[in-house]
């Protein structure tokens, strides 16, 4: 991908041109990596949002590390979407790296967050990657519980649970070794409750909650703060 011939190229020649996807770094710097920044983006004709908003949680946060003087590296499956969160990034005076990552696949989120890593240390990790809704339903047409094909869930704890165990790992190390770091887990209501209609989303963000409780059990005494 376009994000790891940089990396590549930045680690032999430590610069940069146009064509790059990142920011050039005079010095260190921290580093908040949003997993799913492209997350419920209205522009991309995939998300149900209201007219008036122009972002969802992966763009606000995006924009909102970048104001906190972090330089952002976006990650999601659709690098022209993630270009346009890395414009508003930059139009506001931050610095952003855009790269193709799908949680899903161990390698693509190696190379990810070997991106990451490569810009600077990693302070922050957002993990807001979400499943998709099932096929041919919106959240006006949600199946009953007998309804939910168990493909669908298989697919959707991937993306949701194994997905964040996938990136989190290749930034816990670092965070226990420097005795600080936060990790930040995107939620919903249905965390915290199920509801008739929603059978097909709640186990999986329950499941992401109950992950955030232990991480924050084993790693809070150790300097990382995690929540969600």
């Amino acid at each position: 991908s376009e994000c790891v011939a940089f990396s590549e190229e930045r680690l032999a020649a430590n610069s940069s041109t146009g064509a790059e996807k990142s920011d050039q770094m005079a010095s260190p710097t921290k580093v908040a990596v949003v997993v799913g920044a492209g997350s419920k983006y209205s522009q991309d004709g995939g998300a149900e949002l209201p007219p008036s908003s122009r972002w969802g949680l992966g763009g606000a946060l995006s924009l909102r590390f970048a104001a906190g003087g972090f330089h952002v590296v976006l990650l999601g499956r659709r690098v022209p979407i993630l270009e346009e969160v890395a414009d508003a990034v930059r139009a506001e005076g931050g610095t952003a790296t855009t790269c193709a990552c799908d949680v899903t696949d161990d390698d693509s989120v190696k190379r990810a967050f070997d991106v990451a890593q490569h810009v600077g240390d990693v302070e922050v990790l957002v993990f807001n990657a979400a499943p998709g809704l099932p096929e041919g339903r919106n959240f006006w047409n949600m199946p009953a519980p007998h309804e939910v094909e168990p493909a669908y869930l298989q697919t959707a704890f991937n993306i949701g649970v194994t997905g964040c165990v996938r990136c989190t790992k290749h930034v816990i190390p670092q965070m226990l070794e420097r005795k600080r770091g936060t990790i930040l887990l995107t939620g919903a209501t249905m965390s915290l409750r199920g509801s008739a209609k929603f059978a097909a989303l709640s186990p999986v963000k329950f499941a992401l909650r109950s992950l955030g409780q232990s991480m924050f059990q084993e790693y809070a005494p150790q300097g990382v703060h995690v929540g969600h």
